[in-house]
């Protein structure tokens, strides 16, 4: 009976989200709603890359190398490149220091593509 109720419950969630987010492409354009994904996972991303940081400095429980990475990859490379600089935090790792640093040139080669060439 509750895994029915829990399957009723995210799936009134699910439409929930659909509602606003078709609410939110009616009211602004692409390109607006990219720029505020990009603002909001970059600066996630420089928070927990500062926080990995802590963490790692009083030896309490860390965020995965997977979950920081994934953060790059799905937008935030510019917070991660920032954390690593700025926390000097994963600076020893060839994943990260090349890596991010790769992953944002190909992302801004993206933008530039989607922005300018096909529109």
């Amino acid at each position: 009976m509750t895994t029915s109720l829990l399957k009723k419950s995210l799936s009134n969630i699910w439409q929930r989200f659909v509602k606003v987010i078709s609410r939110l492409n009616e009211m602004m354009s692409t390109s607006a709603l990219l720029i505020y994904y990009l603002l909001g996972i970059n600066v996630v991303t420089f928070v927990l890359y500062g926080a990995d940081k802590i963490k790692s400095k009083k030896g309490w429980w860390r965020i995965t190398e997977k979950t920081l990475l994934m953060l790059a990859i799905i937008g935030g490379s510019m917070g991660a490149l920032c954390g690593i600089r700025l926390f000097h935090h994963k600076t020893k790792h060839k994943k990260f220091y090349l890596g991010v640093p790769i992953l944002l040139a190909i992302q801004i080669t993206l933008i530039c593509y989607f922005q300018f060439i096909c529109s």
